[in-house]
């Protein structure tokens, strides 16, 4: 059974529990409501009838009272009997009797002799002696009234009538009856009608449970598809629903997850990418420092031999020429192994810095003089010119000759017969010395990373121009350690131009 159905059957129960409990609930408080509203309607019925009946009763003894004003005033006792047999004679009436002011009965409608001349004991008809105004009561079955005779506001005795109350009751009975049947209908229309309200409320309940348990499993669904075709590596999330609620905010975490994962990977990817190419340039690297190491070893090695068997029969300027070569490819395997030991303690954090005040036609000088053989060797021009607003710099003075001597060296390797230019002057607050050459020049798409480590722009090593690749990755960590900042610019064919800038007064990194 799915998500849906399960939702939808759950939704279904519980309506239509709340629906019977509703319907319960209203059951119970319309039958409590309507026995209490037949009840009131019956008493009202009932006092009504009572009182309609008390009036009617009041009513008719008030006007026999005034009938029997001037008989009994004449004491014309005949009179006074038919008026009273005639009150008797009504269906309604139970007694009549006529009371003088001592309270006895000197009449009676029903003729009877017996209670002639007898006393009445009712304290209720007593107090009617007074002369008050007309009373009335009920016992079970009577509904008395008596009533004062005057003359002249002068008591010439009382009229009590019983009337009875069957009639009144049996209309109480009608009443009541009437009012049943009334409840009875009232309470099937009611059912009727709540029975049919609940069915209709259960029939929209289920829809509306089966639309909204389809728009809730969809984005549900749709939720899932996205997310296991995250796992398999697809990240688009474009079909994910885009509402404002609960769902709304899962398939939002669900495009931040899959962006992240996509940038994580990526980052991997990345990451996996550099450490190949890592891997290549030091593999490349390898080569290359043992290709650069051995090409000084040979005629060291060569003429070392050569001088130990033969020198005795050599002539002087041969030895010498020999002797030459010895230290210039000794000079030459001595920075190969320099560039290797300071790229590894740039690495450890080892690198030592000493600045001072250095006079800058100085450095250009004796580099002048380090470099004449190697620019006789390769055939090129060597020029230095310094400003005359370029005096001292305080700077370490090692690191600096460091960076400029690796820059020529680099210009000499792919320059042959041409002209190099070494010039320093000032920018701002800054000493710039520029390397210029009119060699082979540089791709200008390599120029990004021609000052990472192990990066040869040719990357062959068959050709005494190309070196190990460290030259240019050790001046720019020379130049960000004295606080400057070195970059090229060149074409291919068009020679090459460095720029070093060093700050006039720098803060020096630390290494």
């Amino acid at each position: 059974m799915g998500f849906s159905t399960r939702l939808t059957l759950i939704v279904i129960t519980l309506v239509l529990v709340f629906i019977a409990a509703s319907m319960a609930l209203a059951v119970v408080s319309y039958n409590t409501a309507l026995t209490d509203l037949r009840a009131a309607n019956a008493e009202a019925a009932r006092l009504f009838l009572i009182n309609q009946a008390e009036q009617i009763a009041i009513s008719r003894s008030r006007s026999l009272a005034k009938n029997l004003i001037n008989h009994v005033y004449f004491w014309r006792l005949d009179q006074v009997r038919n008026l009273l047999e005639t009150e008797q004679s009504t269906p309604t009436t139970r007694y009549v009797y006529l009371l003088d002011k001592s309270g006895r009965i000197v009449a009676d409608g029903a003729r009877s002799v017996a209670k002639l001349g007898k006393p009445m004991k009712d304290e209720r008809i007593l107090k009617s002696l007074s002369g008050g105004p007309t009373k009335s009561w009920m016992d079970a079955d009577t509904l008395h009234v008596v009533s004062p005779i005057k003359l002249n506001k002068k008591l010439l005795g009382v009229v009590v009538t019983g009337i009875t109350l069957k009639e009144i009751k049996a209309k109480i009975a009608v009443s009541r009856t009437y009012m049943g049947w009334i409840s009875d209908n009232s309470k099937y229309l009611f059912f009727s009608g709540l029975l049919a309200m609940t069915a209709a409320l259960a029939l929209i309940s289920v829809i509306l449970t089966i639309l909204v348990s389809r728009t809730t499993t969809q984005p549900i669904r749709k939720l899932a598809e996205v997310t296991r075709a995250i796992g398999e590596g697809q990240y688009d999330t474009s079909s994910l629903p885009k509402r404002k609620d609960e769902l709304g905010d899962l398939a939002n975490a669900l495009r931040d997850a899959a962006e992240h994962r996509k940038e994580a990977e990526g980052q991997l990817l990345a990451a996996k990418d550099a450490a190949e190419s890592a891997s290549r340039l030091k593999s490349q690297f390898l080569m290359t420092v043992s290709h650069e190491l051995r090409t000084p070893l040979h005629p060291i090695i060569g003429f070392s031999e050569t001088l130990a068997a033969n020198m005795n029969q050599m002539e002087e300027e041969k030895v010498i020429e020999a002797l030459n070569i010895i230290n210039t490819s000794g000079h030459q395997l001595n920075g190969i192994v320099n560039d290797v030991l300071d790229l590894a303690r740039f690495e450890a954090g080892q690198i030592d810095m000493t600045p001072s005040t250095i006079r800058v036609s100085g450095v250009l000088s004796d580099l002048s003089d380090q470099l004449r053989y190697l620019m006789r060797k390769t055939g090129n021009e060597f020029v230095t010119s310094c400003a005359d607003d370029v005096d001292k710099i305080i700077t370490d003075e090692v690191k600096l000759k460091h960076i400029l001597a690796n820059l020529i060296d680099n210009a000499a390797k792919f320059t042959d017969n041409g002209k190099i230019e070494l010039r320093a002057f000032r920018q701002l607050d800054a000493v710039v010395f520029e390397v210029e050459d009119n060699g082979m020049g540089i791709d200008p798409t390599k120029l990004e990373i021609i000052f990472e480590p192990f990066v040869q722009v040719n990357a062959s090593y068959n050709r005494d121009q190309y070196g190990s690749g460290l030259g240019l990755a050790i001046v720019k960590r020379y130049c960000e350690l004295l606080g400057g900042s070195v970059s090229a610019a060149s074409a291919v064919s068009q020679g090459a131009c460095f720029t070093v800038r060093i700050p006039d007064k720098p803060e020096i990194a630390e290494a």
